[in-house]
């Protein structure tokens, strides 16, 4: 580990950086939500969104994208805590993003052969997918593309502006997303309301061992369906106590371990997130 900050966590969104000189692999590491003495609560229900301008490397390409307006809309507590946290303290000259990225472009330097790799659980997924969009974008040298982003029972962070622009950085090799999600996970349908949009490679699991992998589509993001599974986990004590299982760690690997076994046994399914990218079935027109 080379880089772990809790310090001051009470206002400031806990992460880590890793090296693994086998896999030749640095990964920066976004700690889901810890609601004991800490902001993170208030950060995940602030999903009124804050409007940001598309960048202009990604207007330029306006054409081929179906951009709804000149701004992305993201989900401002998420977004806050990562750019803008009026609560950091006078302490800190940086905000979170600027301080992980001088740090990530400083370990690169000394192994620029190594891979980027971004992951997180829960509002810890949504600002990993958040910092490697931005990075991505930011398309600096050191970066080796594309930035891998991994996420576990992620919300959605953003609309479908960000859905379009994310596409256009998966399109362009800049970026892949695995957004790994239970399919009875509440989580991953938050905030259910029609202007958020999941983005990246969706591997979904089932309780049975059973897995789909998805990719987003125009308008494929159903809100009324979002709604309506929601509605269905909380509608008996039982469903409630397993919809909050679903989005703890434990029976994410359990199902993951399942899905393995399976994965590695259906001939002509693609095993590796390059694969997915490269699979027209799964990805279509991308």
């Amino acid at each position: 580990m080379l880089e772990f900050d809790d310090e001051n966590e009470h206002s400031r969104l806990v992460y880590g950086i890793g090296l693994n000189k086998c896999r030749k692999r640095i990964t920066v590491i976004f700690r889901g939500t810890y609601g004991e003495g800490t902001r993170d609560w208030m950060r995940n229900i602030q999903f009124d969104p804050c409007r940001v301008s598309i960048p202009e490397d990604i207007d330029t390409e306006r054409e081929c994208f179906q951009f709804q307006s000149e701004f992305i809309q993201f989900h401002r507590g998420f977004y806050e805590y990562l750019f803008h946290n009026d609560e950091r303290g006078d302490k800190y000259d940086l905000e979170r993003y600027e301080e992980i990225k001088e740090n990530i472009l400083g370990v690169l330097k000394d192994y620029p052969e190594y891979k980027l790799y971004i992951c997180g659980h829960s509002l810890g997924g949504s600002l990993a997918q958040l910092a490697a969009f931005h990075i991505a974008l930011a398309n600096f040298d050191l970066v080796p593309q594309p930035v891998t982003c991994v996420s576990v029972g992620s919300p959605r962070v953003g609309d479908q502006n960000f859905l379009e622009a994310f596409r256009l950085l998966e399109k362009t090799g800049r970026i892949r997303y695995l957004r790994i999600t239970n399919d009875n996970d509440p989580i991953t349908y938050l905030p259910p309301f029609s202007w958020y949009r999941h983005v990246g490679m969706n591997l979904r699991l089932s309780k049975d061992g059973g897995f789909k992998m998805l990719y987003p589509s125009q308008g494929e993001d159903d809100q009324y369906e979002a709604w309506k599974s929601l509605f269905s986990l909380f509608s008996s004590p039982t469903s409630v106590r397993e919809a909050v299982q679903a989005h703890y760690l434990p029976e994410y690997l359990r199902r993951l371990s399942r899905a393995k076994e399976a994965l590695i046994g259906v001939k002509g399914c693609p095993l590796y997130l390059d694969e997915c990218y490269q699979d027209e079935r799964i990805v279509g027109d991308l």
